[in-house]
């Protein structure tokens, strides 16, 4: 599916969808949050 069409049912922009699918082609599924030194565990 095209950016544009994503963008469209998420309610965001395509310049954001093309980050998200880079990330994830970069990173898998691990989250943000995983990777976060800073944020505090527990």
């Amino acid at each position: 599916m095209p950016a544009v069409k994503l963008a469209k049912a998420t309610f965001t922009r395509p310049d954001q969808v093309r980050d998200v699918i880079h990330d994830f082609d970069a990173g898998g599924f691990t989250s943000p949050s995983a990777r976060d030194p800073a944020r505090p565990r527990g």
